[in-house]
């Protein structure tokens, strides 16, 4: 008990000690903190013309893809050159058989014999269709004298039947000869005559159709034989070169050939771009259509590449695309150090609004409050006050102020957050 006694009187001296220090040194920290001032950062509102750019999403490709073909399929029996291999204008790509391309000559020499031998026989089929007609037309001038005599002999026959029935009744004629004139004189008659004019004129009809059939057999006969010509032409043109050339200078970006395999005539065997320039295509919407012509420098940006290049717009199509409802424009990109690579992500900056001339402050300085817009503005050496203001344009560093502030009155730009009304401030300017 005494030992306790012993030891609540120490803690009570050491309580009247201590206490009053710390209380002391509360009040001094205190007092510090009061007087410390808010070092912020101010710039001065200022005139400026801003741009507002949308980011849009692109695909990039050479501006220029050249397919080399063989004139004719054969098998390959050499190779000069390899996927990304840059190569000129008539370098050797690969090499073909000799004899592959000899048998496609006798072939095509084959080929041309039996289109001479089809033309000829189509003249004759004309020649023989002229001649038809020559035969129809004369019949038919035939069928029509004819037809104009038996149509004079119904007609009379008509006209008198009446007469002859006087006749045949009173004996002076006899029954025969009132038949006869009574069969000339029948519809059936008239019927039978029409159908012979009809079938003569059917005939030299059906002759002129057969001449024209036989000039469209003609046509096309001689349209096969200047296709025959050609192939023989190509295959001879092969034959004397065997070396299959780069079309143009740039890139072997595909090599679809083998060795000792047939390269076909009816695919690209190579694929030959030139990657000097890049060829990139974006879609824009109805809105953002109308902010480019051809010829506006516009930011380009690849993936992996750190550099901004500037590329210009090539082509601005007029109508949509069907399935996107969107407008393809294409951008040409200058790529002499060939770092960017065909196909490579790509995003294009395009101006979509602007605005010359107007006064306005750095993003940092609009604080937004219950949808009110406000800056802290300068009114002293060490004080400030919040003012409500109207913005505009906002470009994403800066932010147009369409009221409430004064060219040339200095912002806080940074510590905005921190002023309070009881805030005693350092302000220095970032703009000087």
């Amino acid at each position: 008990m005494k030992k306790t006694v012993i030891v609540f009187i120490i803690l009570a001296v050491i309580a009247v000690i201590a206490v009053p220090r710390i209380i002391e040194y509360r009040d001094n920290s205190q007092t510090e903190e009061t007087v410390r001032p808010l070092t912020v950062e101010g710039t001065a509102a200022k005139r400026m013309d801003l741009e507002v750019f949308t980011n849009v999403i692109g695909n990039s490709e050479a501006s220029a893809s050249v397919p080399v073909m063989v004139s004719v399929p054969a098998k390959v029996i050499e190779i000069m050159a390899a996927t990304g291999d840059h190569v000129e204008k008539d370098d050797v790509l690969f090499v073909l058989d000799g004899k592959d391309v000899e048998k496609q000559v006798t072939q095509s020499e084959l080929a041309v014999d039996q289109a001479q031998a089809g033309v000829q026989q189509a003249l004759a089929g004309i020649r023989n269709a002229r001649q038809g007609i020559n035969n129809a037309a004369l019949s038919y001038d035939m069928a029509v004298s004819n037809y104009n005599i038996n149509l004079a002999n119904y007609e009379y026959a008509v006209s008198n039947l009446a007469s002859f029935k006087v006749l045949y009744d009173e004996g002076i004629v006899s029954k025969s000869e009132y038949d006869q004139v009574a069969l000339q004189a029948s519809p059936e008659t008239k019927i039978l005559l029409d159908k012979q004019l009809e079938q003569a004129s059917s005939a030299k009809t059906q002759a002129e159709v057969g001449l024209d059939q036989a000039q469209a057999a003609y046509n096309q006969a001689q349209a096969g034989l200047e296709q025959a010509k050609q192939g023989l032409d190509t295959a001879s043109e092969t034959l004397a070169d065997l070396a299959v050339k780069a079309p143009a200078a740039g890139y072997v970006t595909a090599l679809n050939v083998e060795k000792d395999v047939y390269a076909p005539n009816t695919q690209a065997s190579a694929m030959i771009e030139d990657v000097d320039s890049i060829k990139v295509t974006v879609s824009l919407t109805g809105e953002l259509i109308g902010k480019v012509s051809k010829g506006d420098k516009v930011a380009v940006h690849f993936t992996n590449l750190d550099s901004e290049y500037t590329g210009t717009v090539d082509a601005v199509a007029m109508t949509a695309d069907d399935r996107t409802l969107l407008y393809p424009v294409e951008i040409l990109v200058e790529n002499k150090s060939h770092d960017i690579k065909p196909g490579m992500f790509v995003t294009v900056d395009i101006l979509s609004a602007s605005s010359a001339g107007v006064l306005a402050v750095p993003n940092d300085a609009v604080l937004t409050r219950n949808g009110q817009d406000a800056v802290y503005v300068q009114t002293g050496d060490s004080s400030v006050e919040r003012r409500v203001v109207e913005t505009g344009l906002d470009s994403g560093s800066y932010i147009e102020i369409r009221s409430g502030l004064e060219e040339g009155d200095v912002v806080i730009v940074k510590g905005v957050g921190l002023i309070s009304e009881e805030s005693t401030l350092n302000i220095v300017r970032g703009d000087e």
